[in-house]
């Protein structure tokens, strides 16, 4: 499964903070990313990053150097320099839950785009799973994997409705918002939902970040699945009208999956035409247990539009590891 390392390829590992020796080690091809030409190119990416995080830029440029040297390639002298930078000598690795800034690129699949325009950038905590009762301080897979496919392949989104359920990070909403948010027939209006009150809080800083406003075409609501219903009696609120729903890594817990149904459903009776969600394989029995909900809930009006079986062989920026799982898009729709 070898992969060729690229200029693009490479600041997007670097962006993403892959660890170092999954990109830069056999059986990848970096033969392409040692010459002196790349090297100053990469230059003022890595004087940025080394305000980020110094003790990965610190791990790359080890690993980057030695394997210049052994393969008998010429280190410039301003990489030696940078490495001999005081903040780089004296970094020390990030803890779990310390706060990181990635930059994900978003602007669909086969694509050399490392502009800004391509990137989606987020304050999250990449190296924990869950903590404050939730999962969504950092991004998963499945996420970045619709996100390139909604930018790659997209529904004709002019002057339509998007809803993202559970946006955690919110990546797909940016993905989108800031891929279609200045086209000439932009979406009418994109609107970030999730139960944690606190990730809908942290969404109006990472806004700015990527240079988006909150105003009548972007908004946040906090979203409880399975209150959406007038006629339950845990009813709350009813869901926006949308015109799409989108969601990614929702699947991962059985005990949820017939609430997000039942919201999927009450947003159906509500006007909404189309449902894609995307799941990481990583457990058998829960996506039986998913499937079999959804042929509770849409039986004939469901199926998988597209199927990765091994995301890492992408031809892309993105950077998916190789033990990450098949990942699936369902496409649900009304009866």
């Amino acid at each position: 499964m070898s992969r060729i390392i690229t200029y693009p390829k490479l600041v997007s590992c670097l962006n993403q903070r892959i660890p170092v020796f999954d990109f830069m080690n056999s059986p990848n091809d970096i033969s392409g990313i040692l010459g002196d030409e790349i090297q100053y190119k990469l230059l003022p990416h890595l004087l940025v990053l080394i305000d980020v995080n110094p003790y990965y830029i610190k791990s790359f440029l080890k690993k980057y150097i030695n394997t210049i040297e052994s393969t008998n390639n010429e280190v410039i002298e301003d990489i030696y320099e940078l490495y001999c930078n005081e903040a780089i000598l004296n970094a020390v690795e990030m803890g779990p839950t310390e706060i990181d800034t990635i930059l994900y690129p978003v602007g669909g699949f086969k694509t050399e785009n490392v502009s800004n325009n391509g990137l989606v950038v987020i304050k999250e905590t990449p190296k924990l799973i869950s903590g404050k009762g939730t999962t969504g301080l950092r991004t998963w897979e499945a996420a970045l994997y619709l996100a390139n496919y909604l930018n790659s392949n997209p529904v004709d989104f002019s002057n339509k409705s998007i809803c993202e359920l559970g946006t955690g990070t919110g990546l797909v909403g940016l993905a989108l918002a800031k891929y279609h948010h200045k086209e000439i027939n932009p979406l009418s209006e994109i609107i970030f939902t999730d139960g944690d009150a606190s990730l809908i809080e942290n969404l109006s800083k990472t806004f700015q970040l990527n240079g988006l406003i909150v105003d009548s075409t972007i908004r946040t609501q906090q979203l409880l699945w399975g209150t959406t219903n007038p006629s339950d009696q845990d009813f709350i609120l009813a869901p926006p009208s949308t015109d799409y729903v989108v969601a990614a890594d929702v699947t991962y817990d059985s005990s949820v999956l017939p609430l997000l149904c039942s919201t999927i459903n009450d947003f159906f009776n509500n006007g909404t035409k189309l449902a894609l969600i995307a799941a990481t394989v990583r457990n058998e029995e829960t996506l039986n247990d998913w499937e079999d909900e959804l042929l509770k809930w849409f039986e004939g009006n469901f199926r998988v539009i597209e199927k990765c079986d091994q995301p890492a062989l992408i031809d892309s920026n993105c950077w998916f590891k190789y033990t990450t799982p098949e990942i699936r898009i369902y496409q649900i729709t009304p009866a």
